[in-house]
This record gives C-alpha cells, structure tokens and sequence, in this order.
C-alpha cells in the first residue's frame, strides 16, 4: 500500500512539473527587431582653408562667422570649421638623369629639413619617386624614426615620372582623415624629360581628394646650372679630388729628375693637375649644348605649371636659384601647415545634378587675417 502511495505521489509531481513547463514551450520567440539601413546621400564638401594672421607663425583663432565661402559667385552656408592636425605627405624626386642639384645628399638634408619644421602632432609620411614611387616612411608622429628611414632608404634613380608620383602620392591619402591633407613635393617639375602636364588625370585627382599639394622646387636651380654649363667657355673652381694621394705625389715629386731653379714651378704644375682643377674650360660639343638648352627651357616651364597647381590647391612654393634661399622657404612651407583649418559646407547648388568644377572663393572678415583655399570644386574621373 506505501509503495502504491509513493508511486501515485510521484505520477503528480512529474504532472505538476510537465504542467508547468508547457506554457514556457508553447510559448512563441521574440520576433528579432527589423533593422533598415537607411542610406543619405551627402555632398558636403571639405575644404582647407590657410589662415595667416598679424603674427608670422602663429594661427588666429577663427569662427565660423569670420569666414565666408562662395561657390560660383553663390554664398555657401558653412556647417563647421576647426584647426585639426595635418596629414603631411613629404615627396622626394630622386631622378637624376640630367641634373646638377639633385644628390643624395641634398635630397635626404631637404626631406629632413622639411620633416623637422612640421608642427607637433602632425602625422607625416615619406616616398622618393624616379622611374618609381615608392613609400619609406610611412604615416607616423614619430620623427626620430622617420629620420632614420630618409638617411638609410633614399637612392638615387634614373629618370623621374612625376605624373606616376601625383597618382602614388592620393593612394597613399586613402588610408588618412579627409581633412587637412597636404602634399609637400621636392622636384624639378619635370615628368621623363619634359614638363608637367596640368591637364593630366592623376593631378584632377589631387584635388578631388582635398590635397593641398606645396612645391619646393629646384628648376631655377636647375636652369643655372645647364646655363653655366652650356657656356662654351667658362671657369671652374671646384677642385676635384686628387688623381694621386697626397702622400705619394709628394714623394714623387722629391724624386723627380729636374733643374732645381724650375723644381718649384713643376710642382705647382702638377700639383694644380693633380687637385683636377680646370680654372679654364672650353666646350665645343653642340649637340651637348642643345640638349642643355631645350631641357632649361623644360625647367622653366615645369616650376610655371607647378606654381599653376600649387595655387589652383591652396598650397605654396618654395623656389629660388639658391640652395640656401629654397631650404628657408622650404622650413616656411613646413611650420606654415599648423595654420589650416578645416572646412565644411552643403552646396547650395547639387553636384550630383551639375558635375561641372565650381569655382570657389573664400573671404575673412577680419581686415588683418588673410585666408586662402584651392580653387575649384571638382569630381574624379
């Protein structure tokens, strides 16, 4: 009887308990909350804007009502403004097939000059192009390491595709923040043997990535010394290093068999030989001349299409025949990239609807601040 008890108790429980949980089976799963991405189309556009005030070096402190922008004539409403930290693209032409500037040695002390003068927290990168692009330092805050990577990685090459560079150099902007881009490029301005051609996609691209491209050019440089070359007659006072090591030409010339009253005379003779000092050149090699003289008229033109660019950019150049002169401009360049806001309006007038460039301007309404941006707004092929 206990166990026919026992064994009717724990029929129940066991109903009890399926009673129980029925309600939670049956009951039905939470439908997952429907997600629809909605999609906006944007057309702002971004632009860098350099602002230099009364004190050299030093960026004014600007709101949004000191600044007016104008798109084609038509006042933009501007949605924000702020001074961020620069994104600084350093380019060194490496090419060195006809020059007489261009060495390793100016190359790496410019691209450092440059670097050092950058304001803190600016994150810059470092490529050389010849017959190739080619990043050796890329995007970091750390200068000392940047250092290291100029002096032990740039090379000499032969000629230099500029073109190739431009279209290099906005690959290498993916990767960064849209805002306050610049590209700080130290060239002759020639792309292969010729100059650069302005109308040439891979430069339409700099500017629809918001690129502030800064020359500092060495074609005037350049120009001065095919000039000086090109001189049929002409001084050299540039010793050489000497043929025979100083320690054995001068034994050889204790040695040497001659009438004492002209030993002193001989020896200078040599010696002057020796040092590879022409004090008097004279060059008849036309065809050399040719070549010299087309590729000054190359230079010019190259660093007249650069400055184009730099303006339509926003950007600035550094030029000068003096190497001292182009480093001072070139260090002006660097601590001037701390003075660029970044800039940001709806236009007025779709881009989507009217793909053509737009012609901007920008105006302070601070009589003693002077602003300045790229010049036009427009789409990548």
């Amino acid at each position: 009887m206990r166990c026919a008890f026992l064994k009717f108790c724990s029929t129940i429980i066991c109903l009890a308990a399926g009673a129980a949980a029925l309600p939670a089976q049956q009951q039905s799963p939470t439908p997952p909350i429907s997600e629809e991405t909605i999609r906006i189309a944007t057309e702002e556009v971004n632009l860098t804007v350099h602002a230099q005030g009364a004190i050299p070096g030093v960026a004014p402190k600007l709101r949004v009502d000191d600044i007016s922008v104008f798109e084609d004539g038509a006042k933009q409403t501007i949605t924000s403004m702020r001074n961020t930290p620069a994104n600084v693209l350093v380019m060194v032409d490496t090419g060195a097939a006809l020059t007489f500037v261009k060495n390793g040695e100016t190359a790496k002390l410019t691209a450092k000059l440059i670097v050092g003068s950058l304001p803190e927290g600016t994150s810059v990168a470092v490529a050389q192009y010849s017959d190739r692009t080619e990043t050796i330092a890329d995007w970091a805050n750390d200068r000392a390491d940047t250092f290291s990577r100029i002096d032990s990685s740039i090379k000499l090459g032969r000629r230099s595709m500029l073109t190739d560079a431009f279209g290099a150099a906005a690959k290498i902007f993916i990767s960064r923040p849209i805002e306050n881009r610049h590209l700080i490029i130290i060239t002759d301005g020639l792309d292969g043997s010729k100059a650069i051609n302005r109308e040439a996609n891979e430069l339409r691209q700099l500017a629809a990535a918001n690129i502030v491209l800064h020359v500092v050019s060495l074609a005037r440089i350049e120009q001065a010394g095919a000039e000086e070359s090109g001189k049929i007659v002409r001084f050299n006072t540039k010793p050489s290093r000497p043929r025979i090591p100083p320690f054995i030409f001068e034994d050889i010339i204790r040695n040497m068999p001659a009438p004492p009253q002209f030993k002193e005379e001989i020896k200078g003779f040599l010696r002057a030989q020796n040092e590879g000092t022409r004090f008097l050149i004279i060059d008849l090699d036309r065809a050399r001349k040719r070549i010299l003289n087309g590729r000054r008229d190359e230079w010019k033109r190259a660093e007249e299409e650069l400055t184009g660019l730099a303006v339509e950019t926003g950007g600035s150049v550094s030029g000068s025949d003096d190497l001292e002169e182009l480093w001072t401009g070139a260090v002006e360049i660097a601590r001037a990239i701390g003075m660029h806001y970044s800039l940001t309006y709806m236009p007025t007038a779709s881009i989507a609807d009217n793909k053509k460039p737009r012609t901007i301007l920008v105006m302070s309404a601070i009589e003693s601040i002077h602003v300045r941006t790229r010049k036009t707004v427009v789409l990548a092929k």
